[in-house]
């Protein structure tokens, strides 16, 4: 049995699939899945969820700096707001991991209520807050209903909760081909894929790092005209993305209410009641 696929496409193709197996050839335990299934949760209705810890130390913002620099210039042509940016993560600290989690929770929770697709990266801080809300929703049948995505540059790390979201009777895990040994180019890969879901119907942003960033691009490259939503008061990337390109992340109908929200307000369960209103309200 899998709980895991290869996709073995490339981005923008039909979506090819193998089963993922082991050192020894065996297939990895889990519930099975078709392609069908897995091709049928990914065109239901979904919403993507970009979520991570935020920057800490000093020395681990230098480096994301000089990441995101290597990123944004070699692979995304660069950006107006990108020395902005930087600025802000070495030299802001804004650290929320109680507020990341606890909207995490909340998003989670909706998302599954009102019967979307939760599609995520399968973060390690993220992926045990997303597997205590799934397995309150339980179904007894087998429709899939958390997809997380993994590069296969990870595989030999990939989070415990992550494998135990595949190994739920309601998730799965697709997994994407490394570029060679590049972290950034096979994280691209991995988003691509990802972002290129049809049946996404938004995007909300949480917490983060200069991944978030990159998802936020890909989303609005690969999703052109979709919502976005950044929950600044989780901190981190997305505190900057409400803060410098606000309009393009408050949704559909940008008002100066659930942009106060999003900014300020700690009641993540009224928070994301507010995401859901604006985003099933508009046509």
């Amino acid at each position: 049995m899998s709980f895991a696929y290869e996709i073995t496409s490339e981005v923008g193709d039909p979506l090819v699939l193998r089963s993922r197996v082991d050192a020894r050839g065996q297939d990895l335990p889990g519930p099975s899945r078709s392609v069908d299934d897995i091709l049928s949760a990914l065109s239901r209705k979904a919403i993507f969820l970009s979520a991570s810890e935020n920057i800490a130390r000093q020395d681990e913002r230098d480096n994301i700096a000089k990441d995101i620099v290597d990123r944004h210039t070699r692979r995304m042509g660069g950006a107006p707001w990108l020395d902005r940016y930087l600025h802000y993560i070495q030299h802001e600290d804004h650290r929320y991991p109680r507020r990341v989690l606890r909207a995490v929770s909340w998003l989670s929770t909706f998302a599954l209520e009102n019967d979307y697709t939760l599609i995520f990266g399968g973060h390690p801080a993220i992926s045990p807050m997303v597997l205590e809300v799934a397995r309150r929703f339980a179904t007894n049948h087998d429709e899939v209903r958390v997809v997380i995505f993994q590069s296969e540059l990870y595989a030999n790390i990939i989070p415990i909760a992550a494998k135990d979201i595949s190994r739920w009777p309601n998730g799965c895990m697709l997994t994407t081909r490394a570029v060679g040994r590049d972290k950034n180019e096979s994280l691209t890969l991995m988003r691509r894929h990802m972002l290129s879901a049809p049946g996404l119907h938004a995007g909300v942003y949480i917490g983060g790092m200069g991944g978030i960033l990159e998802e936020s691009y890909r989303f609005e490259e690969l999703q052109r005209g979709k919502p976005r939503y950044a929950i600044g008061s989780t901190g981190g990337a997305s505190e900057y993305l409400l803060d410098a390109m606000g309009d393009e992340h408050c949704g559909r109908m940008p008002t100066r209410e659930l942009r106060d929200a999003l900014a300020d307000d700690e009641a993540y369960a009224a928070v994301i009641d507010q995401i859901f209103d604006d985003l099933e309200a508009a046509p």
